[in-house]
């Protein structure tokens, strides 16, 4: 017999701490190690951190979307 959808749910592990923890973990690794590795890319392609457009738009737009690298592996590691 295939087990049903409520089934599965009253197995698995949801009480509000799991939650607030994984949110949390989420927003650690998106605004915190995410910002940290934006920060590394520009100053390792020789932009100014007081002036970003001295980086070249290709470079400027790795930079900015690297920060969601972190995001994915705390969403990954939360679910």
């Amino acid at each position: 017999m295939r087990e049903t959808y409520v089934d599965a749910a009253r197995r698995g592990r949801h009480t509000w701490p799991r939650y607030l923890l994984g949110i949390l973990l989420i927003l650690f690794f998106y605004l915190i190690l995410g910002q940290v590795l934006t920060l590394f890319l520009v100053a390792a392609f020789g932009g100014s951190l007081a002036d970003l457009s001295t980086l070249s738009p290709f470079r400027f737009y790795l930079a900015f979307n690297a920060g969601f690298l972190p995001f994915l592996v705390g969403i990954v590691l939360a679910v």
